[in-house]
């Protein structure tokens, strides 16, 4: 049975931090459904290219917004959990990229770091 809806494009949703400190909101970008074949074709040759697979149906790419000054994720020494890719999305301009970002357990009390969730219905 399953327990959240599946995700889809251009959905808003809460993205927790890699370092578990804070939540950010972000836009799905890809998800299971809507990867080209060619593109992950592409990035399993050569990882400057293409995009990156996603690992199950509730994982999914990201657009994050965040309010932090520019130019200093990459370098940042507190993840808690690495990215899945290995590559980590620096932040241009108020946004950075997460790949295959999995969906937070809906039965875990608090958000696991570098998860999605839906948003709080009010």
């Amino acid at each position: 049975m399953e327990i959240t809806p599946h995700p889809s494009l251009g959905r808003i949703v809460i993205f927790r931090s890699r370092t578990g400190n804070y939540d950010v909101p972000a836009i799905v970008t890809a998800t299971e459904e809507s990867l080209a074949p060619a593109g992950v074709s592409a990035w399993l040759k050569d990882r400057s290219k293409g995009v990156p697979p996603l690992s199950g149906s509730h994982h999914v790419h990201l657009t994050v917004f965040t309010p932090g000054i520019p130019g200093q994720r990459a370098s940042a020494e507190d993840f808690v959990v690495a990215p899945a890719t290995g590559m980590i999305g620096e932040n241009a301009s108020g946004c950075y990229q997460e790949w295959d970002v999995p969906e937070h357990d809906p039965l875990e009390s608090a958000p696991g770091a570098g998860t999605w969730r839906w948003p709080e219905r009010v």
